[in-house]
């Protein structure tokens, strides 16, 4: 609690703070229109509070949909929650016989990892995140809240949202502005200083709270936290270690004028937004078909300046007749081009499976052929979503989990601390490219020259080993250079002719 007033808030932090509201105010318009158009339930900038009409605004609801599917694919993609979607490697080049007495204790940590994501809320946030990925920048909590209950993951909304770009084009910084009841502060951090708070529970105050890197430490990964609140720093802390950042920060492309990211829906808001008009001109135009104005005789003359609406009856001169009104709206042109507005976002959103025309369904050959176009596409941002989202939830949970003592602190062969790296079988996966063309060399070869003579020119021992690592089939399954021997010894021995008693 604190019987005294916190200190200020270290400047170098809220230099780093206010660099990052810049970055967020330049691009705040763009990041807005898109939840505006595509997730309207949720808050924009600087609102903290539901808008109940905001979906009011919305007329075409092809962004809304192709979001949502969008994120699921992802889900299903990148973090199927019944897959094991990451795992570990040792860092050391180590042999095969290292790499067997290893393969049972690195497959105990990976099952335990995943038993304690999938018995947290882990994928329903990422369900909200990867809707977040859409614009361009998604953001978790990661946090230990309670012992006894399972690992907290909390979705941040872009809303609160605010990063710094560090000298290396990484998301160094990284913080969430919102609001609180001042008597949630000790709740949420139960070492907080709250001298400086309202003493009225009820009063909301404005809280940051996040961390940066501390990229002058080499020896180790170091993160300064802290939590402000009035200019004053209520909570500070040193965070050390890989998987001790508590905010993990993904984006889908990035620019290296900004720490934001750039999503496939920001490429085709244009598209949203004209879509979005046309919509609501043709829902006009439909009203005013369906309930024309209306004109009739009367003393007076016609007076429209006050506008006209669907289903009014305006006034004409004496012995005019009683007529409607009709429109010259043209509907077949708007269909034409809203279909193609249609189209192309939901390409850029992946959900551009072949569709039906008429009564003959897509074939084989166009689902082969959209599978591999998506994947191409969806090629660049593997890796950053890898390297940025994937590798640290891996490791943030198994920090976690250590700290709860249900990992241990290192692994050890022959009582050498082994480092570790968390690798995506996703990543592997599109390895087996690389593993075809081997095969295909081989088999070319093969019926080339023939097989005596590529066994000559080729280590086929070698061969398999390094087919095997590319379709990471488990080093278990593969014997050591030392097994075949004996087996071929083996062999040798049963072929030998029996020995004929002197």
């Amino acid at each position: 609690m604190g019987n005294t007033t916190p200190p200020s808030a270290p400047r170098d932090l809220t230099r780093r703070i206010a660099r990052a509201d810049q970055d967020k105010q330049r691009r705040r318009g763009r990041l807005d229109d898109c939840y505006r158009l595509a997730m309207p339930w949720r808050h924009l900038t600087d609102r903290h509070q539901d808008d109940p009409t905001a979906q009011d605004d919305v007329f075409d609801g092809t962004a809304v949909v192709s979001v949502k599917d969008f994120a699921g694919d992802l889900l299903s993609t990148f973090t199927p929650p019944s897959a094991t979607w990451m795992r570990l490697e040792p860092d050391q080049g180590l042999g095969d016989a290292a790499l067997r007495e290893l393969e049972g204790p690195l497959e105990e940590i990976e099952a335990t990892v995943m038993e304690a994501m999938a018995a947290s809320n882990l994928y329903e946030a990422l369900q909200v995140g990867y809707a977040d990925l859409a614009v361009g920048t998604m953001a978790l909590l990661v946090q230990d809240i309670d012992p006894t209950e399972p690992i907290h993951v909390e979705a941040i909304s872009v809303s609160d949202l605010l990063v710094d770009r560090g000298p290396y084009g990484r998301v160094d910084g990284r913080w969430r502005k919102f609001k609180l009841r001042a008597d949630e502060v000790p709740i949420l951090w139960p070492d907080a200083n709250t001298f400086s708070l309202p003493k009225t529970g009820e009063a909301e105050v404005d809280v940051t709270d996040g961390l940066y890197r501390d990229l002058t430490r080499r020896d180790d990964e170091v993160w300064k936290y802290a939590v402000l609140s009035g200019g004053k720093a209520l909570v500070q802390r040193e965070l050390v270690g890989e998987g001790a950042c508590p905010i993990i920060v993904a984006r889908w492309d990035t620019d290296a004028k900004t720490a934001w990211g750039h999503g496939p829906l920001m490429s085709v808001l244009p598209e949203v937004k004209t879509a979005n008009y046309v919509t609501e001109r043709m829902l006009e135009a439909l009203d005013y078909a369906l309930q024309p104005v209306t004109s009739y005789p009367d003393d007076g003359v016609i007076d429209v300046s006050g506008g006209i609406a669907p289903g009014t009856w305006i006034p004409m001169a004496q012995g005019s007749e009683i007529r409607p009104i009709v429109s010259g709206a043209n509907f077949d042109v708007s269909q034409f081009s809203l279909q193609d507005l249609r189209s192309r976002i939901r390409d850029a959103l992946f959900q551009d499976a072949p569709r039906q025309n008429g009564l003959t369904p897509p074939t084989a050959t166009q689902w082969q052929e959209q599978a591999a176009a998506k994947a191409k596409r969806m090629g660049a941002p593997v890796g950053r979503l890898v390297t940025e989202l994937l590798r640290p939830l891996f490791l943030r949970f198994a920090f976690l989990l250590r700290a709860r003592g249900k990992l241990p602190a290192q692994i050890r062969f022959k009582g050498q601390p082994v480092k570790l790296r968390a690798q995506s079988p996703l990543l592997k996966a599109m390895q087996q490219s690389e593993a075809q063309r081997v095969d295909q060399f081989l088999v070319t070869t093969s019926q080339t020259v023939g097989p005596e003579t590529t066994a000559m020119w080729i280590d086929m021992e070698e061969a398999l080993r390094y087919r095997a690592k590319l379709y990471d089939i488990p080093a278990k399954l593969v014997r050591t250079q030392a097994q075949v021997q004996q087996i071929i010894a083996q062999q040798q021995a049963l072929q030998a002719p029996p020995v004929e008693p002197q």
